[in-house]
């Protein structure tokens, strides 16, 4: 009885290992461009104090999908990704201009759905992000916000979760390689930046920069925090080689 269960268990497992390796498998690099946003509300409150401008970052690095079915697949990519945030404004007449830029260790997993080795595609899930450095560059004559080149990541939190979405067509190049071209866009479902809980801001860790400077007071300078959101849109690319049977 033993060893009729353990040739049970036995065949059980084998099954189970042949079936994920059955399974077809896409391995590659993916990267992009496009927008990228600090979003907060006390920003937007400060008319011509600070007004955001359109900026733009990229992201790079590597994929892979696994697909269960000829549609339907699990994918997860390990990317270095950029976020910069420009600003323009003008206090007591003297004119500036700023930009913030952050470093990220990205990590989405994504549940991808397709048509075919060529057609269309669609993605979403969640993804994780590790902030690895954070600096601001200021130019005026009026230091106001931040030295100019000073380190501001002590403004930010260390992780953030996103939701991310992408949708686009795919080329079968040749018979295991795939291009895919595309839209994504992705928004922070936590907080980006961090509450200042001790008086005198710049110190106990915190930074003095932009974002988190407007994230933590309002038009009037009164302490009043509100939450950051990292906001991004743009094209992605990828290529994939297919492995599996």
């Amino acid at each position: 009885m033993k060893k009729l269960k353990f040739l049970l268990f036995l065949a059980f497992s084998i099954s189970c290992i042949n079936t994920v390796f059955a399974q077809k498998a896409e391995v590659g690099f993916s990267g992009g461009y496009g927008t990228t946003w600090l979003l907060n509300k006390n920003m937007f409150d400060r008319g011509s104090e600070l007004d955001p401008v359109v900026s733009g970052a990229g992201n790079y690095g590597l994929a892979a999908t696994l697909y269960f079915t000829e549609k339907v697949g699990l994918g997860i990519e390990l990317n270095s990704a950029t976020i910069n945030q420009k600003y323009k404004g003008d206090i007591g007449g003297t004119s500036f201009t700023s930009k913030t830029k952050i470093n990220f260790l990205d990590i989405p997993l994504l549940l991808k759905l397709k048509s075919g080795k060529s057609g269309f595609y669609f993605e979403i899930g969640p993804k994780l992000s590790y902030t690895l450095a954070a600096s601001e560059t200021v130019n005026s004559s009026l230091v106001y916000f931040s030295s100019t080149g000073g380190a501001v990541k002590g403004d930010f939190n260390n992780a953030l979760i996103s939701g991310v979405i992408g949708v686009g067509g795919r080329i079968n190049v040749v018979d295991a390689v795939t291009i895919s071209m595309g839209v994504r866009f992705a928004g922070t479902i936590t907080d980006a930046t961090k509450e200042y809980t001790i008086s005198g801001a710049g110190t106990g860790g915190y930074d003095l920069g932009t974002a988190g400077l407007t994230a933590n007071t309002n038009s009037s300078g009164d302490a009043d925090y509100k939450r950051t959101t990292i906001a991004s849109g743009g094209i992605q690319i990828g290529v994939a080689y297919r492995i599996g049977k």
